[in-house]
């Protein structure tokens, strides 16, 4: 007398859904308790923190030899971008950074780098600024042991 097939108990297809399940969830606690492990050791980046880790001088200084100062938009938006400028003899001296702009300046108003002067000036006043800034908010940057660079987001008073 043949035998009918039918499906697993319900019974059994309820343990196996809930072991499922369950496997599912711990699965994704540990993606989430290890997400910033996954990509093998990459580059963090901070949001809303007060500093931005900008990477080793050694990679940084001849960019600014080759291509002059470099511009980092500023993390909440515009109104806070930021010039950073190499200035000294070796990788990890003469860093400075400063707003790209004078204080109460419109965000249309930016300093432009002039290569052959080694100045910045006002595209909207015509004020000329030295190479390192000076008379524009300034920002701190630090070089910790590595000879990686750090820029300070809270200006310099």
């Amino acid at each position: 007398m043949p035998v009918a097939q039918g499906g697993p108990a319900p019974a059994r297809q309820a343990l196996t859904v809930g072991v499922a399940v369950l496997l599912g969830l711990v699965a994704i606690v540990f993606l989430v308790t290890r997400f910033d492990d996954l990509g093998g050791g990459g580059t963090e980046v901070p949001l809303g923190g007060q500093e931005l880790p900008l990477g080793p001088t050694a990679e940084l200084a001849p960019a600014v030899a080759d291509s002059g100062p470099l511009l980092f938009p500023g993390p909440e938006g515009a109104g806070r971008d930021i010039w950073l400028q190499h200035l000294g003899p070796g990788d990890a001296d003469g860093w400075v950074a400063f707003s790209v702009r004078a204080a109460d300046a419109s965000l249309d108003c930016v300093t432009e780098w002039q290569e052959a002067d080694d100045t910045f000036v006002d595209a909207c006043d015509g004020t000329v600024y030295p190479s390192d800034g000076d008379g524009l908010t300034q920002y701190p940057v630090s070089i910790d042991a590595d000879g990686k660079l750090t820029l300070g987001l809270t200006p310099l008073r």
